[in-house]
């Protein structure tokens, strides 16, 4: 939500928002190389800071092509936190993506997937697509689950993820971002162990 967005709402509700007097606040451009930005470069510039081209995730395009440094890999790598990538879509469209992969076109989805398997945030939630492969998941240290009643079943696990069809997703749990953010909040310990 942009500043203008949150003056509207403040003028409807006729009072601040809960957050617009937070210590600490932070703005980001999403906008890319190009005239229309889409959610690939608009995710891209929230995870590295960086403006893209359209269709790229996390890559110096223009430039060289090489991969950009995310936060998600800034926080595993150099702060040593666990890390997780939530969403109520499919979890190889290109806004998780951008996160935890690095790819010239955001179609790649079978590259994108193996990026996951590389950078391995400890939860992976959202949709599936037809080249999310479990048993990769699963030789990857994953727990996986494809429906609520499975997902219950995880006493706690420092790793898992969900992956089914987003269609199925809605249909077999219906409202999916109460239920993903109650299951991943569910994993977490009430001493809060499961991050470091």
């Amino acid at each position: 939500m942009g500043r203008v967005q949150e003056s509207v709402a403040e003028m409807y509700l006729g009072r601040r928002m809960s957050w617009s007097d937070a210590p600490f606040q932070t703005q980001v451009k999403t906008r890319s190389t190009e005239r229309v930005t889409d959610s690939a470069a608009s995710a891209t510039a929230m995870a590295t800071g960086v403006t893209v081209d359209n269709d790229v995730i996390s890559n110096f395009l223009p430039g060289n092509g090489s991969a950009i440094f995310t936060s998600l890999e800034y926080y595993q790598q150099l702060q040593n936190k666990k890390t997780a990538i939530v969403t109520n879509t499919e979890i190889l469209h290109a806004t998780p993506a951008a996160f935890a992969s690095h790819q010239n076109r955001r179609n790649k989805y079978s590259q994108i997937w193996e990026d996951y398997l590389i950078s391995k945030p400890n939860i992976l939630m959202g949709g599936g697509r037809e080249e999310v492969n479990l048993s990769d998941a699963e030789k990857a240290g994953y727990k996986v689950a494809t429906s609520k009643t499975e997902m219950s079943q995880f006493e706690s696990a420092d790793e898992f993820g969900i992956f089914t069809n987003y269609f199925q997703l809605q249909e077999r749990i219906g409202d999916s971002n109460f239920f993903l953010l109650d299951s991943l909040l569910s994993c977490i310990k009430s001493d809060g162990s499961i991050w470091k």
